[in-house]
């Protein structure tokens, strides 16, 4: 008998600014004289996220931690010269428990959090909103 090894990979896009991109290993064996195959176990499987436009270098961890816990990130920036945020800052939408949900995943996944805001900006002298900010210390 031998066993064969498979990868396989999907590109899944979501909300239309991001790709996941799956990769998923695992090992078959045939069954005795069949051309049935038997799933023998799942060797590997690996995600990774690709964002359009790709994500500052600074807030990268933030904002992949917040994903995996469910948080619906929309805008993020690792703050400092030249950039939108004078410190690093994700935003999120939510009702009034996902901040603290998001919090608590931060704190989880050992990021260096400074601020939880709620936050209405102006646009166009109209209240807009309410988002979700938190934001975080320089060196993560």
């Amino acid at each position: 008998m031998y066993i064969m090894y498979n990868t396989i990979c999907w590109s899944i896009s979501i909300a239309g600014n991001e790709k996941t991109l799956l990769e998923l290993k695992w090992l078959i064996a045939p069954q005795y004289s069949s051309l049935e195959f038997i799933l023998l176990g799942v060797w590997s499987v690996k995600t990774a996220t690709e964002y359009d436009p790709p994500l500052d270098s600074g807030i990268h961890e933030a904002v992949e931690v917040l994903r995996r816990a469910g948080v619906e990130t929309f805008e993020s920036c690792e703050g400092g010269s030249g950039h939108a945020y004078p410190e690093p800052t994700v935003r999120f939408h939510g009702d009034q428990a996902e901040g603290f949900k998001a919090l608590a995943a931060a704190m989880h996944g050992n990021l260096c959090v400074v601020e939880l805001r709620r936050v209405w900006p102006l646009l166009d002298g109209e209240p807009t909103g309410p988002w979700w900010e938190l934001t975080f210390t320089k060196d993560q």
